[in-house]
């Protein structure tokens, strides 16, 4: 072989390698998947309605042969990973203590426009319960305030009877500014029946059974925090029997006083006694088992 076609060989394998290089780079810079925000929700459609542990049908033996005795550890259990990163999310407010997201809730019914999603972080003030009504994540006076319950009236891991989760209700449509006309609308009810609650443990799934106006008593401390179940009921009764426009209930959806019940409490829209309500059932829990 000459020395001339010796380096045109040469040269070609080095083309060659330097194409399959550029190839592979632009293969892994187009699959790559883009990053979350921090700290926010990550994209979950659903949570699985198989519950965490369950367990499945083992193919049976062959019938035409037998099996060897094989001993096996049995499998360890997988760890329940958040889809929120609630360790970001501390680094910003360590009172965050849960996020609460509505599916669909940016859709405004019979509208083309889009508003602010119910898609929130929800806090708890160990001291000042009224805190978190005129203040922002970081501490600052702010008039949108931010979602949050009551120390003096629930826990922070939804395990209450009863959990109340309060938001004003702004024009913008931040917090919970949506929540009346939505669920106040027929047909946006009836499309839009499920919330969800994620905690650094769990992951929570609640059937709304009902969105009603109600009245400005405190209910928590009406009832006495729920203590003697049979107030659920009373509770309930007084839900069921609304008899004021845009009430709407989902008669598939059966509540008993042994269920666990969360509400989304906001002001009534032009009106100086009134609230509105929005309650779930909670269905499914995927994580850790509530403590008892």
């Amino acid at each position: 072989m000459t020395k001339k076609r010796r380096y045109r060989l040469v040269g070609g394998l080095c083309l060659l390698v330097c194409l399959v290089c550029v190839t592979v780079l632009l293969f892994h810079s187009c699959s790559s998947t883009p990053e979350k925000p921090e700290g926010g929700r990550s994209d979950v459609s659903a949570v699985s309605s198989e519950p965490s542990g369950a367990e499945t049908e083992s193919s049976s033996p062959s019938e035409s042969g037998s099996q060897a005795d094989v001993t096996s550890d049995p499998e360890p259990e997988v760890p329940f990973v958040s889809p929120v990163d609630f360790d970001t999310l501390h680094g910003q407010c360590e009172d965050i203590y849960a996020w609460l997201w509505i599916p669909g809730s940016d859709e405004y019914p019979g509208r083309d426009t889009t508003v602010p999603a119910i898609d929130y972080p929800v806090v708890q003030d160990p001291d000042d319960d009224s805190f978190y009504l005129t203040h922002g994540l970081d501490g600052q006076s702010d008039r949108n305030g931010t979602l949050y319950t009551e120390h003096a009236h629930n826990g922070t891991d939804f395990s209450d009877p009863v959990t109340i989760i309060y938001g004003h209700n702004m024009k913008s449509g931040l917090m919970f500014g949506s929540l009346q006309e939505q669920f106040s609308n027929p047909a946006w009810f009836a499309s839009h029946q499920e919330m969800y609650i994620y905690t650094p443990e769990r992951t929570l799934r609640y059937r709304v059974f009902a969105a009603v106006p109600y009245g400005t008593e405190h209910i928590l401390y009406k009832y006495g925090n729920f203590r003697d179940r049979s107030s659920v009921s009373e509770f309930l009764e007084t839900v069921y029997h609304v008899n004021r426009f845009g009430k709407n209930y989902n008669e598939d959806c059966t509540v008993t006083e042994n269920d666990r019940i969360l509400v989304l409490s906001t002001c009534l829209p032009r009106s100086a006694d009134g609230r509105y309500l929005v309650l779930g059932k909670l269905e499914e829990v995927l994580g850790e088992p509530f403590p008892t």
